[in-house]
């Protein structure tokens, strides 16, 4: 499995900045992305889910794979999605 990251454009804010960077596994984007966001002095990162507006804390790309697969699967069930997601 090849993970690749795509940063995103870094976005000043009052007191830090935030940015979003997109992550690829073996070609396909996942629909989801890790936010890196310095407020105050201090880095946080955040791990959110597109379609169903969810988040952890950290990076976790395991959990962001596994609800692109559970998401894709329930596409393919609805008849709504016949291949696989967007390419890089």
């Amino acid at each position: 499995m090849a993970i690749t990251v795509k940063a995103g454009k870094r976005i000043r804010t009052f007191g830090g900045w935030y940015r979003h960077d997109y992550i690829c596994v073996d070609g396909v984007e996942l629909l989801g992305f890790v936010q890196v966001r310095r407020r105050h002095g201090r880095i946080a990162t955040t791990t959110h889910f597109q379609h169903t507006s969810s988040a952890v804390l950290g990076t976790d790309v395991p959990w962001l794979v596994r609800q692109n697969r559970h998401h894709e699967t329930e596409l393919i069930a609805k008849g709504l999605l016949r291949g696989p997601l967007p390419q890089c």
